[in-house]
């Protein structure tokens, strides 16, 4: 049970780690981000530390109640995620009126339409904290290679421990076959059945190995 456990819990933060790489180095180039909330201006909707998740969309599409990101022009580029209250139109432009949720007041900079950078699809809680070392070669080593390895090891197991049960049964065999010759109860050219061998576990263990290639070649790449 415990085997088991274990096993479930590195295959999900393999998931979870190679969703979160997939985010940082591929989906900017389709026009999505990923932002790490380190305010709390927007608790207890979107936590410290939440990996926030922003895909495209056109500034007519948004509406009031929708969370979104903007780079603001008025406080050197600084990336925030708010809460829109009012659209409003200047000079035939769209404008945003934002606040953070736990603010008592409303942003005092209005967000216009060239400042938005999208809207929030997803806040996976925590996650921000994490992300900062998939950008390291050290910190994807531990993040990819650990899971990977702890996979690889116990799929390993499982394939050992079926080649030694095997090896046993072929011997148990042989030796009941011999017995049923001698008994006049079996022919002598007939094949015994063999247990074929845990196809779950070498596709795990493929997988596993297949996954932290890939994940590992992407990041050098991009980086």
């Amino acid at each position: 049970m415990l085997k088991k456990v274990f096993q479930w819990l590195a295959t999900l933060v393999l998931v979870v780690v190679v969703l979160a790489c997939v985010g940082i180095f591929v989906a900017p180039h389709f026009g999505w981000h990923l932002d790490i909330v380190y305010g709390g201006s927007m608790e207890p909707a979107i936590k410290i530390g939440s990996l926030v998740v922003i895909k495209p969309v056109q500034p007519q599409d948004i509406k009031v109640d929708d969370i979104i990101t903007y780079r603001s022009a008025a406080e050197s580029g600084m990336v925030t995620t708010h809460r829109v209250i009012e659209v409003m139109h200047n000079d035939g432009s769209l404008v945003f009126r934002t606040k953070g949720d736990a603010n008592e007041d409303p942003d005092i900079n209005p967000v216009a339409a060239n400042e938005l950078v999208g809207k929030l699809a997803l806040d996976i809680p925590y996650l921000g904290y994490l992300a900062p070392l998939l950008r390291t070669r050290l910190g994807m080593i531990l993040l990819i290679g650990l899971p990977v390895a702890a996979i690889i090891g116990m799929e390993l197991r499982s394939i050992r421990k079926a080649l030694a049960e095997r090896k046993e049964g072929v011997a148990s065999d042989c030796e009941c076959k011999e017995k049923r010759i001698k008994a006049g109860t079996l022919h002598a050219d007939a094949v015994l059945k063999r247990e074929p061998l845990p196809l779950k576990a070498a596709l795990g263990l493929g997988v596993a190995a297949a996954v932290g290639i890939v994940v590992i070649v992407v990041f050098f790449c991009a980086t």
